[in-house]
């Protein structure tokens, strides 16, 4: 376990000190899921994609979660890559860094149907984003209301909120506001399978162009603590269209009982 926690941090910290350009805010929809007290959840995804600025390679896109009570978990959200150097290069060349994410993630209501067999959930996320994109400083914050329903064949989270990200020298402080939807479906023939969809925009008041994507794929379920996904990406990001592959890994570890 201690040799897991250690090649984390180093795959988390070492692009830190690459050389690179200040990398935009990315936002991805998030779910109304709280992890078990106890339960590590390593949520990265890996791939290949292009958005407005240039050909990206995350290494990853991470989401890191532990379960603090059954209402409460504590997040570490953030996105490492390899970047092309200006629009029509390739292949990716240089990292690039997202500022980092640490927030809570809390379930406040939790209300269920009878005779509709739905749940209704509302949530929250909020914490303080710590300059790790190169030439950002100070903190920013960032805040995301959460609504989730559930019907009998899927889960539906609606986000919306906004951020004031740190701030980058000669350019001022990013801020936006961020709207998605994330989508869970299970496949009736195979409960270890599933589609999975997110529909997420931004507008940006700082000045950045406004954003609208929609990603698309599978998940595969092969044991209650691991999943595993495929998925397309399509919009418009960073001024331009954006197209791309990820593939997901999100095992999950017991740390405490």
């Amino acid at each position: 376990m201690r040799r897991l926690l250690l090649g984390l941090a180093t795959l988390l910290l070492l692009p830190l000190a690459a050389q690179a350009s200040p990398h935009r805010h990315d936002f991805e929809p998030t779910d109304l899921d709280i992890d078990e007290s106890g339960i590590f959840d390593i949520d990265l995804q890996f791939g290949l994609t292009r958005d407005g600025q240039a050909w990206r390679t995350p290494l990853p896109d991470f989401e890191l979660d532990y379960g603090l009570t059954k209402w409460l978990e504590i997040d570490l959200d953030g996105t490492f890559s390899l970047a092309s150097a200006a629009r029509t290069a390739f292949p990716p060349n240089h990292f690039v860094s997202d500022n980092l994410w640490l927030s809570t993630k809390m379930g406040f209501l939790d209300a269920h149907d009878e005779d509709e067999g739905t749940t209704w959930a509302l949530g929250l996320k909020q914490g303080p984003r710590l300059p790790a994109s190169p030439g950002s400083h100070g903190v920013g914050y960032e805040v995301l209301g959460l609504a989730g329903w559930t019907p009998s064949f899927g889960q539906f989270v609606f986000n919306f909120g906004g951020f004031v990200d740190p701030g980058v020298y000669g350019q001022g402080r990013p801020t936006g506001v961020s709207l998605g939807l994330d989508a869970t479906m299970p496949w009736p023939a195979s409960p270890k399978m599933a589609w999975v969809a997110q529909v997420f925009g931004g507008w940006y008041p700082s000045g950045e162009p406004a954003e609208l994507a929609v990603s698309a794929g599978v998940q595969f379920s092969p044991t209650p603590m691991l999943d595993l996904s495929v998925m397309g990406l399509g919009g418009s990001l960073a001024g331009g269209p954006a197209y791309g592959v990820l593939i997901g890994v999100s095992p999950m570890l017991r740390l405490m009982r």
